[in-house]
């Protein structure tokens, strides 16, 4: 099998891993991601989030694997983990487990409420985790652990944990699944006895490890985890040189699976996954990540050609009308737009209270016709659920704000044509529209994926 062979069936994979799933694509991904670098992912949230059918789902494409799995507590012994003392040896004065089925003989693992390890459990889990060693009375023995999810419903409060927490390099927080996705969770399926999901070797799995050794750190790369580092001390987020040397490798990782010979700036979204103390500090990483990006330094040729595949599919837009009319839920009886105008939909104005809502089902697509007083979206406050009204007839020209999206107060959502005109606008212009970059980063990282 050739690389090019190869990064399809991991293509393939994923996307097999990730049937049947509702709001846990994501989750699986990082998981499947750790595994490949071989790194261990955290997932913290309630019980009854799908936890373990993560760790059971990466278990999939290595069937021929020993698996394990362990719920702990406070009361958990070490034999739980790593397996019995031998009698026969005790009887010659030694100290060996039969470890035969258990953790240092596995290479999938599932550790539930991670957390609860005692002291007793700690030191062992610790050096297994990070050196895939284990040792056994006098013996250290080589581990063929490859990847370890873990879970908690809570983050570790005390001091001693803080080096187990450190062994995650991916941390992930697993909430309920949301309102929007409620009704398909009440029809769905179990399936996961029946999902058919391709098998990768261990050779596969060390073949792309070993690659991916080969692959660079682009200049803007360095520079930016240097500016997240420092970053990190003033947020007070500690992260130690083992992590961001472990951080380097699962990049270098995802750029060789996606066909890159270099690390880009755009495949360090992924550290905001990585670097998080508590789940609150997941979207400051991410909001710094989207201002560096902001400032990086754009490649010229790059840009031109960015530049140059705008103007064509600027050239392929329809012409309306300059005046564009802003017309929210409550001036939508008072609106009246001459043919071919567009319209700003804007959200309602919110009461005092609240500070902003989010986008919780759109009720419209792009190019689709509505009427006037149609519902076209609902948005969700911490108080109450808001319905989105249009204001006239038309056509839904563009929707700005995606499904969970945050929105303010009177803040435009979508653009309305007031009449049929622009039916017949191409399918390339709907597909610029449906997948706009909301920043120059963002479009500059879809147009490099495209040239690749």
């Amino acid at each position: 099998m050739n690389q090019k062979q190869l990064f399809e069936k991991i293509q393939r994979i994923q996307q097999q891993l990730m049937q049947g799933l509702i709001e846990r694509e994501q989750t699986i991904k990082l998981a499947f991601l750790a595994t490949l670098s071989g790194e261990h992912i955290l997932l913290i949230g309630p019980p009854g989030t799908g936890k373990s059918m993560v760790a059971r789902r990466i278990h999939l494409m290595f069937k021929q694997t020993p698996y394990f799995e362990r719920l702990l507590t406070r009361f958990s012994v070490p034999e739980e983990l790593f397996g019995p003392l031998s009698i026969k040896a005790l009887e010659q004065d030694q100290y060996t487990r039969l470890t035969q089925g258990y953790l240092p003989q596995a290479s999938i693992a599932f550790l539930d409420e991670i957390f609860k390890a005692n002291s007793a459990i700690l030191n062992a889990l610790l050096t297994l985790l990070n050196e895939r060693e284990f040792d056994n009375g006098i013996i250290r023995e080589k581990a063929p652990l490859l990847s370890v999810v873990g879970a908690s419903n809570e983050l570790p409060e005390s001091e001693e944990l803080s080096a187990l927490f450190d062994r995650f390099l991916f941390r992930q927080y697993v909430a309920p699944v949301s309102r929007q996705g409620f009704k398909q969770l009440l029809t769905l399926k179990n399936n996961d006895q029946d999902l058919n999901v391709e098998q990768l070797s261990l050779e596969e799995v060390k073949f792309i490890q070993n690659n991916a050794n080969h692959i660079e750190l682009s200049a803007e790369v360095v520079n930016f985890l240097v500016e997240l580092r420092k970053w990190c001390h003033e947020n007070q987020i500690q992260v130690s040189d083992r992590r961001w040397r472990k951080i380097v490798h699962m990049l270098k990782v995802s750029a060789f699976t996606n066909g890159q010979s270099t690390v880009s700036i755009w495949d360090c979204w992924l550290v905001q996954h990585c670097i998080w103390e508590k789940p609150e500090q997941v979207e400051l990483v991410a909001e710094m990540y989207e201002q560096y990006c902001g400032k990086a330094v754009i490649n010229v040729d790059n840009l031109v050609k960015v530049v140059e595949v705008l103007e064509k599919e600027v050239r392929k837009l329809p012409k309306p009308n300059n005046n564009v009319h802003k017309a929210s839920h409550q001036q939508s009886t008072r609106s009246q737009t001459p043919t071919g105008d567009l319209i700003e939909i804007n959200a309602p104005v919110f009461p005092e209270s609240v500070a902003d809502g989010t986008i919780a089902t759109w009720h419209v697509e792009i190019n689709e016709k509505i009427t006037k007083d149609q519902t076209i979206c609902q948005i969700e406050t911490d108080k109450v659920v808001l319905e989105v009204v249009a204001p006239c007839d038309g056509m839904i020209y563009a929707i700005i704000k995606d499904e969970g999206d945050t929105v303010l107060s009177n803040e435009a959502i979508a653009i309305l044509a007031s009449s049929d005109t622009l039916k017949t606008k191409s399918s390339s212009t709907q597909t610029l529209t449906n997948n706009r970059p909301k920043t120059l980063g963002a479009l500059l990282k879809a147009q490099q994926s495209k040239a690749q």
